[in-house]
């Protein structure tokens, strides 16, 4: 039954180093075909870039994305969640930092991702196991 984030996690994250350009991190995601990437120092997750990143601090701006380092333009500080976070306690975590995502990390090694639509698809399952739990039906 899903319950925890390790259920749901995206495991083989996509992660790019800081030093690399825009660029490099747009065709990365087209290649992967992935919204995000996780920016790397080294092995260390430092921030995140999204669709989102490229329209409003690079597009919007004019900017040429072969002229800017992904450090520039991602997005910091990260919003972990270790792999055996309640589906629950992580929706909650999202919309109360108003983020679509989730760094999942056991022993500060990133072990996937959890993303807003992977939550919501499976959030009616974990909520009807609760009910079915804690709830009595004559």
């Amino acid at each position: 039954m899903v319950t925890t984030v390790k259920d749901i996690m995206i495991r083989d994250a996509a992660t790019i180093e800081y030093s690399r350009s825009g660029e490099a991190a747009a065709k990365l995601m087209a290649k992967k075909k992935v919204s995000e990437i996780i920016v790397t120092d080294e092995t260390k997750p430092i921030g995140i870039i999204t669709e989102k990143d490229f329209v409003l601090k690079i597009i919007a701006k004019g900017i040429d994305p072969k002229s800017i380092t992904v450090k520039d333009f991602m997005s910091s500080p990260l919003v972990t969640v270790s792999p055996d976070t309640e589906l629950g306690d992580a929706a909650a975590l999202m919309s109360q930092k108003g983020i679509r995502r989730l760094l999942v990390l056991e022993k500060e090694r990133i072990v996937g991702i959890v993303t807003s639509d992977a939550l919501i698809r499976n959030l009616s399952k974990y909520i009807s196991r609760l009910f079915s739990e804690y709830c009595y039906v004559p």
